[in-house]
């Protein structure tokens, strides 16, 4: 007599708002691909359009129907919805569990502004000077004198919520900023502006509980540009080390769980500035997390067992 095996059902979900959804795509096609082998599991492909509509295997339909299936669930949308939060409060409503932040310290981490303002005020730690604007200021050559009682140009403009890889502007001076604060208020309703920092990027992720650490931080990657990494990085023990203790430290005072990823500027003095954290990394082949998991003999594979189990 054959008995019937209940598999878990784990929901991939994938896509979102426009600025990011090829991103979380893609993100999403790596976590479906890992979880093929997985015969004990039902994996459900769950596609949330830019226009806000629920696809499961390209089939529109409810999102409580969807979710009332559903054991457990793996995030990768970048945008308001996934990293900004909303969708969490959803599986926490229908039971269904993730291995991601909750609600409300994803909302935290999504806004720039909030997170750097709370870390610096929690952990005292270098971030660069910034100010949040809004699109509806008038008057923004009086916006930029305020902005200069504050600091001195450079500076960098970038959207106050998402990945900083999304609308990410330079200016040298006070005329090109205010150029380029049109030109994002024209996609953005609110804009972060920072003092730029001279030097090299790094990044480094957080993964609680991979291989039985508490907390598991991959080994520090040097960013030349967004496509192409150096890891580990060629910075010193010291920075390294610094940069470590900085992720878990921000980890940990905005109340993230999971995973994060949190991206940080190294001077040619090596002082260490905080830039941003992420509460969900990007999955794809071509990410950084890709890079880190092989660099210490990872995969995919081995992360996915690892937030489903």
């Amino acid at each position: 007599m054959s008995t019937w095996v209940h598999k878990k059902r784990v929901g991939v979900f994938r896509g979102g708002e426009p600025n990011s959804f090829s991103h979380s795509m893609k993100s999403g096609s790596a976590i479906l691909s890992a979880l093929k082998r997985r015969e004990d599991l039902e994996v459900l492909d769950v596609n949330i359009s830019p226009q806000g509509e629920w696809l499961m295997w390209g089939m529109k339909r409810n999102p409580g129907e969807i979710l009332s299936q559903m054991d457990q669930a793996v995030v990768t949308l970048r945008d308001q919805y996934g990293e900004g939060g909303q969708l969490q409060q959803l599986l926490d409503q229908y039971g269904v569990r993730y291995h991601s932040s909750n609600s409300l310290a994803s909302a935290l981490a999504f806004n720039k502004a909030l997170a750097k303002d709370t870390v610096r005020k929690n952990l005292g730690i270098r971030t660069p000077q910034h100010l949040h604007i809004s699109s509806d200021e008038e008057d923004l050559h009086k916006i930029i004198r305020v902005l200069n009682t504050l600091f001195l140009p450079a500076y960098v403009v970038k959207p106050l919520k998402g990945n900083c890889t999304q609308g990410f502007y330079y200016a040298e001076d006070n005329s090109a900023l205010a150029k380029v604060l049109e030109q994002a208020f024209q996609m953005y309703d609110d804009v972060l502006v920072e003092q730029y920092i001279g030097g090299a990027d790094a990044t480094c992720i957080l993964i609680d509980g991979f291989r039985n650490q508490f907390p598991y931080t991959t080994p520090v990657i040097e960013v030349l540009n967004p496509s192409k990494y150096v890891t580990p990085a060629t910075f010193n023990r010291e920075v390294k080390s610094e940069i470590e203790t900085m992720l878990r430290d921000v980890h940990d005072s905005l109340g993230l769980r999971g995973l994060s990823k949190a991206d940080f500027r190294v001077t040619p003095a090596g002082e260490v500035f905080f830039l941003e954290v992420n509460s969900i990394p990007d999955f794809s082949a071509e990410g950084v997390l890709s890079s880190a998991l092989l660099s210490v003999g990872s995969s995919h594979s081995e992360l996915v067992d690892f937030l489903i189990s």
